[in-house]
């Protein structure tokens, strides 16, 4: 084993920097299984699947109800892979017959990917700039936004956004909690085996060891200690575990959505949950990385925002489902809609108050 990376702190470590390239430079064939294992590329079958996409066009439909006549209802999917899921919503936009009413964003973080979904002509049954449109995206950066030629485009008045396995990939450090009560962050050193020759998949060859040394709010990015308030919260309403996900990248992602959207706008996530006392910190997927869903983190930034979050688990995926509501009075209204999702999966008679729903 020859050492590739001396001690750093997790977030500031290399496995950001060749996750964030593989993203930006790789475009859709990190979400193409030709001759691939499972294990090569980022896991997309569930979020993939018209059932996923007709569950979000459901609450498209019920939000259509007060939105105003003639102005286009603006849909945002951040990270849009291989366009398969763009797809599978604007066929269910169609036969629910509201495709004409809204206005798709399929947006990547990588220009290269943005382009290989135009050229595969995945939405050719549907009209760009009408139906749909490209834009090139860092959610993390709105201001930067372009379209497919490269003109700014000025991300604004969105009524719904969709994050499909995106989360998950965003900047953040590992904490724990010490016998003093005081926050840790992890560091890492890396190790490479000898033989290693294969770039592609180089995450996937890297041992590391880990340190824990003292997380100093006032040293650390701005994004860091603008949150930093929230993850307290989320600590307090938080049970003890192995590594707590301090997702500040996440948190500025839904931070700049919110304050590019209208008034009663919606977010969907999909997630992975957390995976409870896992032995490793992230998973390799290629040549990237991506960590379980800290859903008490979001709980409490949705808290901080005065705003509402339904959620829910389906453990058979297993999946987290999770819509964050910019108009409270909207909660009502999206909780019957799970329920009603609840007694077509179950054919049941339970009703599920997800106000009091308990996080498991």
């Amino acid at each position: 084993m020859k050492r590739v990376q001396n001690w750093l702190p997790y977030n500031e470590s290399l496995l950001f920097d060749y996750s964030d390239a593989y993203f930006r430079e790789s475009g859709k064939t990190v979400f193409s299984s030709a001759g691939k294992t499972s294990k090569d590329i980022v896991p997309n079958a569930m979020t993939n699947s018209k059932a996923h996409a007709r569950s979000f066009a459901n609450f498209v439909k019920d939000s259509l109800e007060n939105h105003p006549q003639g102005e286009k209802f603006r849909v945002l999917e951040i990270g849009s892979g291989a366009g398969v899921f763009a797809r599978n919503f604007l066929i269910c936009a169609r036969e629910m017959n509201f495709l004409d009413r809204i206005e798709y964003l399929v947006t990547e973080y990588s220009r290269v990917g943005l382009e290989q979904i135009k050229e595969s002509e995945i939405l050719k049954d549907f009209e760009e700039n009408s139906n749909y449109r490209f834009v090139h995206l860092d959610i993390l950066n709105p201001q930067n936004t372009q379209d497919l030629s490269g003109k700014p485009f000025k991300l604004e008045n969105l009524s719904a956004t969709v994050l499909n396995y995106i989360l998950c990939v965003l900047p953040l450090t590992v904490l724990r909690m010490s016998k003093g009560d005081k926050l840790q962050q992890m560091h890492l050193r890396f190790k490479q085996a000898e033989d290693c020759k294969d770039d592609s998949a180089y995450l996937k060859h890297l041992s590391y060891d880990e340190d824990w040394k003292g997380y100093l709010i006032n040293n650390e990015s701005d994004p860091e200690k603008k949150y930093y308030n929230i993850l307290l919260q989320s600590l307090n309403n938080n049970s003890k575990k192995n590594y707590n996900y301090y997702s500040y990248g996440g948190l500025q992602a839904l931070d700049n959505i919110l304050n590019c959207s209208n008034d009663n706008a919606f977010i969907f996530i999909a997630e992975m949950p957390d995976a409870k006392n896992s032995p490793n910190p992230y998973q390799v997927y290629g040549n990237s990385i991506a960590h379980p869903f800290d859903y008490s983190l979001y709980k409490s930034f949705v808290e901080s925002q005065n705003i509402k979050s339904v959620f829910s688990i389906d453990n058979y995926y297993p999946l987290v489902r999770m819509y964050i509501l910019k108009n409270p009075l909207q909660e009502d209204r999206f909780i019957n809609r799970f329920n009603k999702e609840y007694l077509e999966k179950n054919d049941s008679n339970l009703i599920i108050d997800l106000r009091h729903a308990i996080w498991q």
